[in-house]
């Protein structure tokens, strides 16, 4: 089990896209976007407690997340995120590893672009509109640094 914080930002651009209608619509849009997370990892490898073991694994990963984000068109805390994916990482001095992991961020929410069903109303043409009926998500890829717990002393 683990728990965690991020802090980043993403961006996307229409201009960048193949798709015709999302040329058109020529939208972008920058996010920030701070959360805290608690996983539950699972160790290919025995990462074993031991002084002088050199420890390393591959890992996949799943867990729960509260995020906190805005962008040009709303700003938003309190959403729900269900992290899922791989890494590996490497104990380089006990208790510090460092990692590399992939991960998608999958939301309930479709405003992390910008483009919910606030999108839709009069004023608005069908190529500035977004899809209401899928719910946003973001892949990354990150270099950690953890530190572990291998024994916790009770007084």
């Amino acid at each position: 089990m683990r728990a965690g914080g991020s802090i980043g930002s993403f961006r996307g651009e229409d201009s960048f896209s193949s798709d015709p209608l999302q040329q058109a619509r020529s939208y972008s849009y920058k996010t920030k976007i701070n959360e805290l997370f608690i996983d539950f990892e699972y160790n290919f490898l025995n990462y074993k407690p031991l002084p002088k073991a050199k420890n390393w694994t591959p890992y996949i990963f799943g867990g729960i997340g509260l995020c906190k984000f805005n962008n040009d068109v709303i700003r938003t805390g309190g959403v729900v995120t269900y992290p899922l994916g791989i890494g590996v990482k490497y104990e380089i001095k006990r208790p510090w590893s460092i990692g590399l992991e992939y991960g998608t961020r999958f939301t309930r929410n479709d405003y992390l672009d910008g483009l919910g069903d606030l999108t839709f109303g009069n004023s608005v043409t069908k190529t500035s509109q977004g899809n209401p009926a899928l719910s946003d998500s973001y892949t990354y890829i990150a270099l950690t640094v953890s530190y572990t717990f291998y024994k916790i002393v009770c007084p």
